[in-house]
């Protein structure tokens, strides 16, 4: 279902196709109230389903926000992203590939990378706001010796010693992580204080305002209804800087981490393990 607060303007957005192995159950979702600028919603994921001309079922992957990007599944040793039921009102979701700690794993993410040399996706030093409807599965890392499979990277652009925001959801705990310009001792990372459970909706939402980084989760019941809500917030002592990439080519992926490159990182892939929904990113 379209994500909380969207705004779509005339630039073409990305557009990417898979067949759907799932029956669907579709539904309208009512969007909250704005009491302040809600931004430039750039991008903007919810993954319903259409129907092609000749009856056949397929899921497309459009950029309901402004940002004109190209997007695209990327995958390795046969990992694949199938439609399936979203939470209750929210239609369709994306499920990720199960766990599995060998190297060769099916691994799949989505990559979003800008259509043209304007780097849309980057917020500069612009307030902003990245977030996602998840439900994780029970079995999602091992932290045995040679296991390539112990994150769950929800939602980022951008590695560890570069530029980065990131949500993720390591040992089931949702975390939010920035690094502008400032560097390493600019960093930031903020762990909502809640450990999630398996097979439960929940909504996260990572968002800087100026050296601040919070995040707020929510949790949903079986009728879609949000039943309690965590938040917490840090501070850059030093300040983030800027969010810019030397490389606007850099990919913003959703369900893994990508290299610069935009391919499947090897040794660490942080392959999502559950569902996903309802990815936006806003700017102010």
């Amino acid at each position: 279902m379209r994500a909380r607060a969207s705004r779509r303007s005339g630039v073409r957005s990305g557009t990417m196709v898979l067949a759907v192995v799932a029956a669907i159950g579709l539904g309208t979702g009512t969007a909250s109230a704005v009491t302040a600028d809600p931004g430039d919603t750039v991008v903007s994921y919810d993954f319903e389903p259409v129907v092609a001309a000749d009856g056949t079922s397929q899921t497309i992957f459009t950029n309901g926000g402004s940002a004109d990007v190209v997007t695209s599944v990327v995958s390795a040793y046969g990992g694949t992203v199938q439609a399936v039921e979203s939470r209750p009102t929210q239609g369709s979701a994306v499920r990720f590939p199960t766990f599995d700690a060998s190297s060769t794993g099916p691994r799949a993410v989505v990559k979003i990378v800008n259509r043209t040399s304007t780097d849309v996706l980057a917020p500069g030093s612009r307030d902003f706001s990245w977030s996602a409807d998840f439900n994780i599965d029970a079995e999602t890392s091992s932290h045995t010796r040679g296991s390539t499979d112990n994150g769950d990277n929800l939602f980022q652009r951008g590695l560890f010693s570069d530029t980065q925001y990131k949500l993720d959801v390591d040992d089931h705990q949702p975390s939010c992580r920035l690094r502008g310009s400032s560097g390493a001792t600019g960093a930031v990372r903020v762990i909502a204080p809640l450990t999630v459970v398996p097979s439960q909706w929940y909504h996260a939402t990572c968002t800087r305002t100026g050296n601040q980084l919070s995040i707020e989760v929510d949790a949903f019941d079986d009728t879609g209804a949000v039943t309690q809500q965590w938040t917490r917030t840090a501070t850059s002592k030093r300040g983030f800087g800027t969010f810019t990439w030397a490389k606007t080519g850099t990919p913003l992926s959703i369900g893994g981490k990508l290299t610069a490159t935009g391919k499947p990182a090897g040794g660490s892939g942080d392959q999502f393990n559950g569902v996903v929904d309802n990815a936006v990113l806003t700017i102010q």
